[in-house]
């Protein structure tokens, strides 16, 4: 069997060694998983192989350089096709939220993290001046009957420096994104059904990474590799 892009690994595989940010990851199992990503696609309405050559080694050049990983069980980033303006089809890596999560503890940002979803029913208040946050929950319940409707939620992030940073949706945000993924998925989404908790604490972990991402500090390398998996 023909491995798809094999001349792109073998070609620009000592490049890619030498850009990792760190050893966490093994080159050769990250080419085992884009590879199969690839060929699992094969016969589907946009099959990956189609994609063009430069943009597969960005993808390795961008796993490498922020110390991600495609393996499935992780969970860390996945890969889409996208098209350029000229209309050139490319593969472009794309972190899921406990990829934000590691790379922001990768590269000295956080200690930790955690999203909570906050109800009608709650006692919540949150201080402008000073961002401190006061929520107390009388029930641990996610029934509507017992807490109330979702009126949004927070991230709690605990910097390196042992401060407290605070990131906020309202519900009204949660709700644009949930009808904004069931239009254009013709309701075939997560969000609409029994996930749509988990979706909204992963949309509320997303937004907390756009913060995360600005007090990241590193060379122009990992910065562009951000850039371009944002």
């Amino acid at each position: 069997m023909t491995v798809p892009f094999h001349e792109i690994y073998q070609n620009n595989f000592d490049y890619l060694l030498s850009q990792q940010v760190d050893r966490t990851i093994d080159l050769n199992e990250e080419i085992g998983y884009l590879t199969q990503l690839i060929l699992n696609a094969e016969n589907s309405y946009q099959p990956l192989s189609i994609a063009a050559p430069w943009s597969v080694k960005d993808v390795l050049l961008n796993l490498c350089r922020l110390g991600l990983s495609l393996n499935p069980t992780k969970k860390l980033a996945y890969v889409l096709m996208n098209v350029t303006e000229a209309g050139e089809p490319y593969l472009k890596l794309h972190p899921g939220y406990r990829g934000e999560i590691a790379m922001a503890t990768k590269f000295g940002v956080i200690k930790s993290a955690a999203a909570t979803l906050v109800y009608e029913k709650d006692h919540f208040r949150i201080q402008p001046s000073t961002n401190e946050v006061e929520h107390f929950v009388t029930s641990l319940s996610i029934d509507t009957s017992v807490r109330g409707l979702c009126t949004g939620g927070y991230c709690r992030s605990v910097l390196t420096d042992n401060t407290i940073h605070y990131s906020y949706m309202s519900i009204e945000e949660l709700d644009a994104i949930a009808q904004n993924q069931i239009e254009m998925t013709m309701g075939n989404t997560p969000w609409n059904g029994v996930w749509c908790t988990e979706m909204r604490r992963t949309a509320i972990y997303r937004r907390a990474a756009k913060d995360w991402r600005q007090m990241i500090k590193a060379g122009d390398k990992t910065l562009l590799a951000l850039s371009e998996t944002a």
